[in-house]
């Protein structure tokens, strides 16, 4: 009789234990958009200089230009997001995402970038789409977890710049009331 009633009770512990160990093979969770930490109990990220890369097709950015955004190296999950220096809100709207990853909304549609299942992946690129108008330098952040355990914060790619042109221009009051007061004396 008790080894009927110790079955079950073990089988049941060794499902919550693998249900544990691939908690969001599906993605980061939505409270993980603003500090980027993985719900992973008791498990610290690494200090070691992480063994990924994120490189962008570009070192400036302007409205209406896609840049191609590539993590390397291996890996099972992540989240990455373009965001202003010191900022915690996504930047800009990623598209095309390839096999085993997915686009996701954080602050707004489409803003943020994670896995879509826990399989290896050796590098993976995706389209982003920058803001409308000079927001400033934009970085991209990332966690990158090589497993459920093992896990990297705040792997940056370089900053971007804004290019001339995506600058929103501001008119004032003032300066239509100035022009339309020349215009009608004249």
């Amino acid at each position: 009789m008790e080894v009927t009633l110790f079955a079950p009770g073990f089988f049941l512990f060794l499902c919550t234990l693998v249900f544990t160990i691939n908690a969001y093979p599906h993605g980061a969770p939505k409270s993980a958009c603003v500090n980027q930490l993985p719900v992973h109990k008791n498990i610290m990220a690494q200090t070691t200089t992480p063994p990924y890369s994120i490189r962008v097709s570009g070192t400036t950015y302007k409205a209406n230009q896609s840049l191609t955004v590539t993590i390397s190296g291996s890996f099972q999950g992540f989240l990455l997001q373009a965001r202003t220096s010191g900022g915690t809100t996504p930047i800009g709207t990623f598209s095309g995402p390839p096999t085993d990853t997915k686009i996701v909304q954080c602050s707004a549609k489409d803003d943020s970038w994670t896995h879509a299942n826990n399989n290896i992946k050796n590098h993976s690129s995706v389209l982003w789409n920058p803001p409308s108008v000079d927001v400033g330098d934009i970085t991209f952040l990332a966690t990158v977890a090589n497993g459920h355990d093992i896990y990297w914060l705040n792997v940056r790619s370089d900053a971007l710049t804004a290019t001339s042109g995506s600058t929103g221009t501001t008119i004032s009051t003032t300066t239509v009331l100035v022009v339309l007061f020349r215009f009608l004396v004249v």
